[in-house]
């Protein structure tokens, strides 16, 4: 007897327990949390405070990049315009066939293959809808980074062309009928087939002057020039940009509207050093202590050399830190792609991410992959999804400027705990840079969905109620829907 009176309050226990996990489970995934068991991902991957503070003040539910069910409501829908090959896959098989002579040559696996992965991705993801009416956003799949480097021997402007073709291919292709394209969402023409081009339309001022035109539209650039890649972007000034350079000085880069993107560096840092990790191991990289303060691998090229912007190449930081760290004791400065590069960055407190030929630079990814701390040499870029990350939780910034003065004192002056404070920012978003080959929960992929879908939100309401008003305007003053 004593026996099972002591079993019967261990089983109600034990069931109680159990009913609390699920419980608590269920609540998790509910508010947003999502947990994660595919390799090389966080164990669990948890909203930021930023991010859940975010949801709450806009009202809305938080993003999923996978719906729970099929029948469950999707965050986000994205129409894939169904462009001839040769804007897209031709690309691709071009360049395996016939690999440029430059570096990083395969558009699958360099520093550019974003607009390859996220074509792909897209394409598979439950986010996206084959009914126009039903989308949120229309995505156009050029690979014009790519083509423009199987080109650039023999056709200098190779991007721009492809790019304008396939504006041109949209807004004058004339087998979609009206219906699958209504008004609200087309813009190019209330009525695709009678009116003919958009700039026909527009030259007879018989379009509605939405301010919102083609702002449902986007483009991608996975090169440093941005949308100058497109030549005259200001046939798609109002579309949405997801670039790499989030170069705030940029006049083809509009903070409010467009999407900073990161590089997909799958084929730089295969495994992330915080992937596959136990308690134990992990806790070893955050808090052990490294033997180099601070390294950098790059170019190096004189003040004489312009950069994209037509200043001093890297604004002359690079070469500042070839000539006053080369032999210091605490560093390690490197040749570009040198052997040495990936371990340079594991052994290091400290990456220097300086500017190079733009704003933008792939090492602050390349650093946080790696357990290493950036230190952002630029005040004049905007880094990916800035608005669920609290990059000032773990990024040192020090602006080109301020190098000389500051650089030195400021590594020496972060204590060990505060570096080990930095890292544990850093190991709690590193997810949100890598691209697997199926997205997951909380990857580059799903983060950039997950910023298109907050934008959209911030937005919609004012794009409706613009929208509705020129419409209004537009009726009253003669025309018709």
């Amino acid at each position: 007897m004593m026996l099972r009176r002591c079993r019967r309050p261990t089983i109600a226990v034990a069931a109680a327990l159990c009913i609390g996990i699920l419980v608590i489970l269920a609540l998790a995934i509910g508010s947003g949390w999502r947990l994660t068991l595919l390799e090389g991902a966080p164990a669990i991957d948890t909203p930021t405070t930023t991010t859940m503070r975010i949801y709450s003040e806009q009202g809305v539910a938080p993003f999923q990049c996978t719906p729970l069910s099929a029948s469950a409501p999707r965050s986000l829908r994205i129409f894939v315009y169904p462009l001839p090959a040769e804007f897209n896959t031709r690309v691709i098989e071009h360049n395996l066939a016939h690999p440029p002579d430059m570096r990083d040559p395969v558009c699958t696996t360099s520093f550019y293959s974003s607009e390859w992965a996220f074509h792909q991705l897209l394409l598979d993801s439950p986010l996206r809808t084959l009914n126009p009416r039903d989308a949120d956003y229309y995505y156009v799949p050029v690979y014009g980074t790519c083509h423009g480097f199987n080109r650039m021997a023999v056709q200098p402007n190779a991007s721009a062309e492809l790019f304008s073709a396939a504006l041109d291919w949209i807004t004058s292709h004339g087998s979609i009928p009206r219906d699958t394209l209504p008004w609200r969402y087309d813009p190019y023409s209330p009525d695709w087939n009678s009116l003919g081009t958009i700039e026909q339309v527009a030259t007879r001022g018989e379009y509605p002057p939405f301010p919102a035109f083609a702002q449902d539209h986007l483009w991608l650039f996975s090169q440093g020039h941005g949308a100058k890649l497109f030549g005259d972007y200001s046939r798609i000034k109002n579309a949405v940009f997801l670039t790499a350079n989030g170069q705030l000085s940029a006049a083809e880069f509009t903070l409010a509207k467009d999407v900073t993107i990161p590089p997909r560096l799958t084929h730089y840092v295969p495994t992330p050093i915080y992937a596959n990790k136990s308690v134990d191991e992990l806790e070893v990289i955050l808090t052990g202590q490294r033997p180099t303060l601070a390294c950098f691998g790059g170019t190096k090229l004189p003040c004489f050399v312009n950069d994209a912007r037509g200043s001093c190449h890297s604004r002359g930081v690079r070469p500042y830190l070839k000539e006053t760290f080369s032999k210091h004791p605490d560093f390690r400065i490197l040749g570009i792609r040198s052997s040495g590069y990936e371990k340079a960055l594991r052994s290091s407190t400290f990456c220097l991410c300086p500017e190079g030929w733009h704003a933008w630079t792939p090492r602050v990814f390349e650093a946080i992959l790696s357990g290493c701390i950036p230190v952002l040499i630029s005040d004049d870029l905007a880094l990916p999804f800035e608005s669920l990350i609290d990059y000032d939780a773990f990024i040192v910034r020090i602006p080109p400027a301020r190098v000389a003065a500051d650089l030195l004192s400021t590594l020496q002056s972060i204590s060990h705990q505060d570096v080990v404070r930095r890292r544990r920012a850093m190991a709690a978003v590193w997810g949100r840079f890598v691209w697997h080959d199926v997205s997951q929960h909380g990857d580059a992929f799903c983060s950039i969905l997950e910023q298109l879908y907050l934008k959209k939100r911030q937005a919609s309401r004012r794009w409706a109620d613009q929208k509705d008003v020129e419409f209004r305007r537009w009726v009253e003053a003669g025309g018709s829907p």
